[in-house]
């Protein structure tokens, strides 16, 4: 009987830490689900929190995007004023240049028209010089033949003087002969001064034409200097005009250089405004899908908010269902237990009765079993002297028989 009930209350004892174990164990997944619950809103909490300083960041950097689409706009219409102004400058470069052109090639037709006047007036000049110089050699030839006449009748008169001379020497035979020289001769010397005269005249003519040469070749040389000075003219304004077209393309090609790098420069900023318009864009798209992000959140929060509030109603419901059936189970078993304790303490007392009958048997065993166990001991001690005197007799005994077996 006794072991029955305490076989009972050891059943009643399991049953009891099955029970709180399994409430130890309802209580912890409880709080472990709080806890994932609380974690998971703190992770929530501080996402939003990063998704919010996010959005701020994002919309500072949208912020300065638009401040510098602003300064950009601004330069961009810098760009265009200038290069308005550029366009400006080169037509009226291009202009001037054109007035230039048409100025250069006025004056080179002014001056076409004054070296073609000065080339026909000297064409006239070499007319009128070429029949100078034709009558100029008619009269050298003249000259000539009247010099080779004159040598002629010098050398003739020279003769005649001789032949004279050698008939004066027979005056009288040659008397006739001399009359007819003298006639000759006068003749001769008529001839002679006539010649003479036009020698004389065609010295002055010759004259004239040598003063009349010189005064065309000073002129001919007058208009070759001044040929000479107007071909240098012509030479240092062609020069001038070259080295004005050479500048003029140098400073057309450096505005050409300087008007393609305003060009690339322009390209440059476009493309720069183009990567920042795609970059305000994707800021923008960026920026709505973090407010579709913290729209989510907020519902998700929401719903969370909602489901933890549920389940902390239910839970708690659960608690308090648990608790009040607990309470009752305890009361259950606290009664259950009080009697168990109650029936436990007079089993405790009969045995503290029976261990102590036990207790005093226990000590009359053990005086039984020392004094057995003395006399035991005694015995075993007489036993051992037996058997030591048996074997020093017989050792003494062997030692006897040794001899007689020698």
């Amino acid at each position: 009987m006794k072991v029955a009930s305490l076989r009972g209350n050891a059943m009643d004892l399991a049953q009891m830490s099955q029970m709180l174990t399994w409430l130890d164990e309802e209580r912890r997944r409880d709080k472990a689900e709080l806890a994932k619950l609380q974690q998971r809103v703190e992770s929530q909490a501080a996402e939003i929190a990063e998704q919010a300083k996010r959005i701020q960041d994002l919309e500072g950097r949208l912020a300065s995007t638009q401040a510098q689409l602003t300064k950009f706009s601004q330069l961009e219409q810098a760009l265009e004023q200038l290069k308005s102004e550029v366009v400006l400058m080169i037509q009226q470069q291009d202009e001037r240049r054109r007035e230039a052109e048409r100025e250069a090639e006025r004056l080179r037709r002014v001056e076409r028209e004054s070296q073609a006047k000065i080339l026909a007036e000297m064409k006239k000049e070499l007319g009128k010089l070429s029949r100078y110089e034709e009558e100029l050699q008619l009269r050298q030839a003249e000259d000539k033949r009247l010099g080779e006449a004159i040598l002629t009748l010098q050398q003739r008169v020279a003769d005649l003087s001789k032949e004279i001379e050698n008939r004066t020497r027979g005056v009288s035979y040659l008397e006739e002969q001399r009359r007819q020289d003298a006639k000759r001769i006068a003749q001769l010397q008529q001839e002679t001064t006539e010649l003479l005269k036009e020698s004389e005249a065609l010295s002055s003519k010759l004259q004239l034409l040598d003063d009349l040469a010189r005064r065309n070749a000073q002129r001919i040389g007058e208009l070759k200097l001044l040929d000479s000075e107007l071909r240098q003219e012509q030479r240092d304004f062609m020069e001038a005009l070259q080295l004005s077209e050479q500048q003029r393309q140098r400073q057309m090609a450096k505005w050409a250089e300087e008007f393609e790098e305003q060009r690339q420069r322009m390209e440059d900023y476009a493309a720069r405004m183009q990567r920042f318009k795609e970059l305000y864009e994707a800021n923008k798209r960026a920026l709505a899908a973090l407010e579709k992000l913290e729209e989510r959140l907020k519902r998700d929060q929401a719903e969370v908010a909602e489901l933890q509030r549920l389940a902390e109603e239910r839970q708690r419901k659960q608690l308090e269902e648990w608790e009040a059936e607990n309470e009752k189970r305890w009361k259950q078993h606290v009664m259950l237990w009080e009697h168990q304790w109650r029936k436990q303490d007079r089993w405790n007392e009969e045995q503290a009765a029976r261990l102590g009958r036990l207790e005093e048997d226990l000590r009359a065993a053990r005086a039984q079993i020392a004094a057995l166990w003395g006399a035991w001991r005694e015995y075993a001690t007489r036993q051992i002297a037996e058997m030591q005197e048996c074997i020093v007799r017989a050792e003494e005994c062997a030692g006897d028989l040794r001899p007689l077996g020698g």
